[in-house]
């Protein structure tokens, strides 16, 4: 295992098509809007334009509510959940309504599944108690009136719902609407805590949503019925009036433009990169700039089709720099390299455009391939390094790179491993440690839980240990072609990702099993990067990462 340097590579995920939908003009403007269209499916439609992040399994699919005002694409949540940093569930959200068209897996109706959450406790509004909505801020929580189950087998729509959850403050008054109709209504404590707000999932990740999404907008209101009846019908949350005439959306105009005058429908072209203002708007790339991504493509080349034809018809995705995720952006594919923007691997040798780049090798000629492949890592590491160059591990050094923070109560859970990744590793300036140290550690195997690694066993931890901590371990390790397990232990948790030639594999676990695995296969020989972060909130104090293989 090697220590490394770092570069922190984008996730890809799936773009579909754009924005439509009908308009109920009584209705008032949202906080948040998402409808999963365009070529970012993650843009707030809202006049706000409120920041989105991924955490996790969220991919645009092309399947929405049927129902809904914009149903071409939706969102899959399997084990991850949207972040919305800039709404405060408590300031920001004094009285609220919560609208989503949801359709849910039922491989296990038992499940608990959350739609709209916070990073930590509060408002956790979902599906819950064997299928019933369900109204939650955290100690004071109602359940709908209808078992969804024969609810869906005998009156939904192709397996959709449209769910709504409302608050007001000054009444204590909560709200569940099902299709649009009154499903529930209780006095209610208000939210416990007040942090930022998620979609998917509850307090920092846990008990995620599992199915697919469509039409989520958070207001700071509480809407009439006749709002959330029109909205259930299939009214568009935005309002879509258009002052000026020129075919583009006020709200639109106003949140790149900052005017009605600047941007100009089908007859203007402000950033002069061939695309219509009325284009980019079908689209979701911004009007105000050429190369949205800055991938050094042209939004009217990156013509989002899945094909390259050509320097002036890429197929690549506008709103992605790296659109195969190979490590190269679709700039430098097209013009340095000419390798295909849309093929991880353009000459079928199986190592990945980015990695022959690396390794020196030509991307061009199956004959020619690294002797080892040397995998990009897919997540952020301890290790800073330039942005704009590849990684590669350090072979004169032997071990792990570790690094060990110290939080105050209450960042870290005992029971949430998604939740740690974040806030560890995902979105560490929101939640700075209180000290931190970084050193190089031969193996990582700590404490008298577990088991002992084949490397040795317990070593002190290299900041104290105690409660309230962190400890991640990134490195390299050469894997030959063949069939791997990974071993984790600890009180309290694990979250373990590698990057291997046939893609990115994860798992983790929460509180406390001795020998937690993950079995994998990678197909040819390479440099794999990982990384492991532990969490010990307190009580406990140990932790284990081992790899058995051929």
């Amino acid at each position: 295992m090697k220590a490394n340097k770092r570069i922190h590579l984008p996730i890809i995920l799936a773009v579909f098509t754009a924005f439509a939908g009908k308009l109920a003009a009584q209705i008032p403007q949202p906080l948040l809007y998402l409808n999963f269209e365009g070529a970012d499916p993650w843009q707030d439609q809202s006049d706000t334009a409120n920041p989105v992040s991924v955490s996790g399994n969220v991919l645009g699919v092309p399947t929405g509510a049927p129902n809904g005002p914009s149903p071409g694409n939706g969102a899959s949540f399997a084990d991850g959940h949207l972040k919305l940093p800039g709404i405060h569930s408590i300031n920001d959200l004094q009285q609220y309504t919560m609208m989503a068209w949801l359709k849910p897996d039922r491989d296990n109706d038992g499940q608990e599944r959350f739609v709209f959450g916070q990073e930590s406790q509060g408002i956790h509004n979902g599906i819950r108690n064997n299928m019933y909505l369900h109204h939650a801020h955290w100690g004071s929580d109602q359940n709908g009136g209808t078992d969804l189950k024969g609810y869906f087998n005998n009156t939904a729509t192709d397996g959709w719902i449209h769910a709504t959850w409302t608050w007001d403050t000054a009444s204590g008054t909560g709200q569940i609407y099902l299709d649009g109709v009154l499903d529930g209504e209780w006095n209610k404590n208000p939210p416990n805590q007040g942090n930022a707000m998620i979609i998917g999932a509850r307090n920092g990740g846990g008990q995620q949503y599992r199915g697919i999404m469509d039409e989520v907008a958070i207001w700071n209101s509480v809407l009439s019925a006749s709002n959330i009846e029109a909205l259930a019908d299939g009214a568009a949350p935005v309002d879509s009036s258009d002052e000026d005439e020129d075919t583009l959306p006020d709200w639109w105009e106003k949140k790149y433009a900052g005017d009605l005058t600047t941007l100009n429908g089908l007859a203007g072209d402000f950033d002069e990169d061939g695309l219509s203002d009325y284009d980019e708007f079908e689209n979701g790339t911004d009007p105000t700039e050429e190369d949205t991504d800055a991938d050094g493509l042209e939004d009217n080349v990156e013509t989002n089709t899945g094909t390259f034809a050509s320097a002036t018809d890429t197929g690549t995705n506008p709103v992605v720099a790296d659109t195969d995720g190979d490590g190269l952006n679709d700039g430098q594919e097209v013009f340095t390299h000419e390798t295909n923007p849309l093929n991880r691997d353009t000459d079928g040798d199986g190592a990945s455009d980015g990695a022959e780049i690396t390794a020196g090798t030509d991307p061009l000629d199956e004959d020619s391939t690294p002797d080892v492949q040397i995998v990009q890592p897919s997540f952020p590491t301890i290790l800073a390094a330039d942005p704009e160059t590849a990684v590669e591990p350090n072979l004169d050094e032997p071990g792990l790179t570790m690094q060990e923070n110290h939080y105050p109560s209450g960042v870290l859970a005992h029971n949430n491993t998604n939740q740690n990744w974040d806030r560890v590793v995902v979105n560490p300036d929101a939640f700075p440690p209180q000290r931190t140290k970084t050193a190089l550690q031969p193996y990582f195997d700590h404490g008298n839980g577990g088991f002992n690694t084949t490397s040795g066993g317990n070593l002190p931890y290299i900041d104290g240990g105690g409660d309230h901590f962190s400890i991640r371990v990134d490195g390299y390790v050469e894997l030959e072609a063949g069939d791997y397990t990974i071993h984790l232990g600890a009180d309290d948790t694990n979250y373990f990702v590698i990057d291997t030639p046939d893609g990115p594999r994860q798992t983790g676990h929460n509180c406390c099993p001795d020998n937690h695995t993950m079995t994998f296969n990678i197909s040819v020989k390479a440099l794999c990067p990982f990384s492991n972060l532990m969490v010990e909130e307190g009580g406990g104090d140990w932790g284990d990462v081992s790899i058995s293989g051929p």
